[in-house]
């Protein structure tokens, strides 16, 4: 949301003409970025030539310049950059949209040099950059017939050797606005450059594979889908992406080629495991595509009339990754009645998987806290405290309604905090014994004695008789704990 101009522009008319100048040109000797863009505003009086020649002025300066932009130049030289940007979307532009787009190219195509010499992240530059792609789109809507349909032309001529990956934003902007006919050019001046003509011609792998990005960009904005699919299917195996197409193919009411598509054999790509996480023997994440690949893949065996193998897939799906998303899936594509033979299922499937905490997370999040409780109380003490990330949420969860599940939990978090040393987490455990703390009096004797477990005093003074050596952590407790 806009943030609200401090002064409204109404009061700012009252001053008078005289006031209003005199501060402007005090503003202007003060701020060298308002006295360009002062100029640029004057030069718009005399009509856009005038300002396209203080824009070239600062271009050309822009392309000339080659030394280092040190990070402590790095804020000023973007509010430099930032300046050229403004006086042609803001003065250029609106008196003649052609010239406008054609310096806004310009602009844009310095961004390769201007990277080369930034000593800087550049997050800030590339924002500027990203911002001049957004207003070329809205210009490319503005401008005449003919000028629409050479704007491909011009574009390539600007930034055909861009190696930042600006053209294909580029192109995804533009192509919208485009013309039918300017787009089926565009497309063919890109097509010679297919993989077996770029091998002949000894064009770069990168090179091919980008010229494909933006022809499908291209082949989206015609609304072409077979386009589309085709150029997919020219990519090498590893770059091609089956799912994307089995979505819009899907979409498109296709169902046996996204099938096929979906189908595809495909490079999963590296997973990345906590460092923690292996020296815990963590249960590793289900892949988050693995479940959104099988919930299309059913919704298209229903759509081609295999319901049975649909549900069969979800089920599968279901038993490997515990997801509630697909288990939600399966029980809406059940008969009247079946539900709750399905979910009777599904919990004891919960309670009999390994490791338990993924069973136990299952039930937590879909939700069955009761489930979760007896779950929990009929494996007793074996918890394991190593899957953090799993017993935490099932702890906080199962508090308020299920205190002595709860303890259970916070008590296995604690001791393996405290048995292996983890010190970058005993504020975690010291929170845990507060809330253990506020537990110990809803707690039913009995209960809590079937467990094999000590009263919340005894397992206190057990705590500092094994651990009271780790200072660290215990002068993080309250002393009334």
């Amino acid at each position: 949301m806009a943030s609200k101009p401090v002064v409204k522009i109404d009061a700012i008319t009252k001053l008078g003409v005289e006031k209003l100048a005199a501060l402007v040109a005090g503003e202007a000797e003060r701020n060298p970025g308002f006295r360009k863009l002062l100029k640029a505003a004057l030069a718009g009086v005399k009509g856009p030539e005038a300002v396209a020649k203080l824009v070239d002025t600062r271009l050309a300066s822009l392309e000339r310049a080659q030394s280092t932009i040190s990070w402590r130049r790095a804020r000023s030289f973007a509010q430099d950059l930032d300046t050229i940007r403004v006086m042609i979307v803001d003065q250029l532009a609106p008196l003649s949209p052609t010239i406008g787009a054609d310096r806004l190219l310009r602009f844009i195509a310095s961004h390769e040099s201007v990277f080369d010499r930034l000593n800087d992240s550049g997050d800030k530059v590339s924002t500027i950059y990203l911002e001049a792609i957004e207003t070329l789109a809205e210009l490319a809507a503005k401008l005449p017939a003919e000028d629409r349909l050479r704007l491909p032309e011009r574009i390539m001529a600007r930034l055909s050797d861009d190696g930042y990956g600006y053209l294909l934003q580029i192109v995804k902007a533009v192509a919208p606005r485009l013309q039918a006919e300017a787009l089926l050019d565009w497309d063919q001046r890109l097509a010679p450059k297919s993989p077996a003509v770029a091998k002949r011609e000894g064009v770069a792998a990168w090179e091919s594979d980008r010229r494909l990005l933006m022809r499908q960009l291209l082949a989206r904005a015609r609304g072409d889908l077979d386009a589309l699919v085709a150029l997919e299917a020219m990519k090498s195996p590893a770059s091609q992406d089956g799912f994307t197409m089995a979505q819009l193919l899907f979409d498109a009411g296709r169902f046996a080629e996204a099938l096929d598509w979906l189908r595809k054999p495909r490079e999963t790509g590296i997973r990345f495991v906590r460092r923690q996480d292996l020296a815990d023997m963590a249960p590793a994440p289900p892949h988050p595509e693995s479940i959104v690949r099988a919930q299309l893949e059913a919704r298209i065996l229903t759509a081609l009339g295999d319901k049975p193998a649909a549900q069969a897939l979800r089920w599968a799906r279901f038993e490997a990754e515990l997801d509630p998303a697909i288990l939600r899936d399966y029980i809406a594509a059940l008969g009247d009645f079946e539900e709750f033979e399905a979910l009777d299922r599904a919990f004891a499937h919960a309670f009999n998987v390994k490791p338990p905490e993924l069973g136990l997370a299952f039930l937590v999040v879909w939700p069955r806290l009761d489930k979760a409780a007896e779950m929990v109380l009929a494996k007793g003490r074996r918890w394991d405290g190593r899957n953090f990330d799993l017993l935490a949420p099932a702890a906080d969860a199962l508090a308020e309604e299920h205190p002595l599940a709860a303890t259970v939990l916070f008590r296995a978090l604690v001791d393996d905090i405290l048995a292996r040393s983890r010190s970058q987490v005993y504020d975690q455990a010291a929170i845990f014994l507060a809330v253990l703390d506020a537990l110990k009096d809803r707690l039913d004797a009995d209960a809590l004695a079937a467990t094999g477990m000590p009263p919340h005093r005894a397992y206190m003074a057990q705590l500092r008789k094994v651990h009271g050596r780790k200072y660290g952590f215990w002068s993080l407790v309250p002393s009334d704990l």
